[in-house]
């Protein structure tokens, strides 16, 4: 009996520790929240260029941003881009002749690229995600070492690369892309933020789709509780995010428009996500599939 009574003693003990913990952890949030309420990004200045926090809405602005970096115009697929940047190219394809492309998006650690690769083979499509190998080497040997704004144009120019792959794919498989524009975006975003409050107005333009880059047929938003996101993390390898940046990533994929994200709830089982996406997809674009 007293080994029972000292097991119930801990087991109660855990639970006071894990909601004291929980108490403070949101104390801080709300002191954080309060202390940074009064401090500007910069976001909020509409005469400051979204390049210059490494956001880009055009190819020309990443060319520019670019331009020094001269092993990268060195390769085909670069080149090919770089080639064509003044010529007039629907950023919509007609949907003749052509497969979907679609984009599944989410904060790290969801299960997105397994869920992304999944949904791919029920559909007979094709798994991309960025970059494409022709870039890989060079960004561990060369990008990495450049500042911030150079990287994140590098990783804007790889959106532009790999539309150009995926107009070729469509014309014979769908393509499922992990993680677009619209990721790039949240990320940057929330890196300059901080916190959800300090993100850029919704009526501001930082959140439109770029003009010139090849639009989705549709893009999916898989969301996620915080503990169901913990619970997953140890399964990618990857280090948790902090709640706050997670919050952060999240609104700002909810103010993007042109073209608005479909939210999935993924706090089901991987079989009930994979059906909504079979679902939806079979109803916004059956005639591409």
């Amino acid at each position: 009996m007293q080994s029972y009574a000292l097991i119930i003693r801990v087991k109660y003990f855990k639970i006071l520790l894990y909601k004291m913990k929980r108490l403070f952890i949101s104390g801080l949030y709300f002191i954080l929240c309060i202390l940074t309420s009064s401090v500007t990004t910069g976001l909020e200045d509409d005469n400051i260029l979204p390049q210059s926090y490494g956001i880009f809405h055009s190819l020309q602005s990443v060319l520019e941003t670019l331009k020094d970096v001269h092993e990268l115009f060195l390769i085909p697929e670069v080149k090919k881009v770089y080639d064509n940047q003044f010529k007039t190219v629907p950023s919509v394809l007609p949907r003749v002749g052509r497969k979907a492309f679609i984009v599944i998006e989410g904060v790290k650690g969801i299960g997105k690229s397994a869920t992304s690769r999944i949904f791919a083979k029920m559909i007979n499509g094709t798994y991309l995600r960025s970059p494409l190998p022709s870039l890989i080497d060079i960004r561990s040997s060369l990008i990495t070492q450049q500042p911030r704004l150079i990287r994140s144009a590098f990783h804007a120019l790889n959106n532009y690369v790999i539309a150009e792959h995926i107009k070729e794919l469509t014309k014979t498989t769908a393509v499922i892309m992990d993680q677009y524009w619209h990721g790039l975006t949240a990320f940057a975003l929330a890196k300059l933020a901080g916190i959800p409050h300090h993100l850029p107005d919704k009526n501001s333009n930082i959140y439109c789709f770029p003009g010139d880059l090849l639009q989705p047929d549709v893009t999916y938003l898989i969301t996620v509780r915080d503990e169901k996101r913990l619970f997953r993390l140890p399964d990618t390898g990857r280090p948790a995010v902090s709640k706050v940046f997670s919050d952060t990533i999240h609104k700002a994929y909810l103010l993007m428009r042109e073209p608005n994200l479909i939210s999935i709830n993924g706090d089901r089982s991987r079989n009930d996500v994979e059906t909504d996406l079979i679902h939806s997809t079979l109803e916004l674009c059956s005639d591409l599939l």
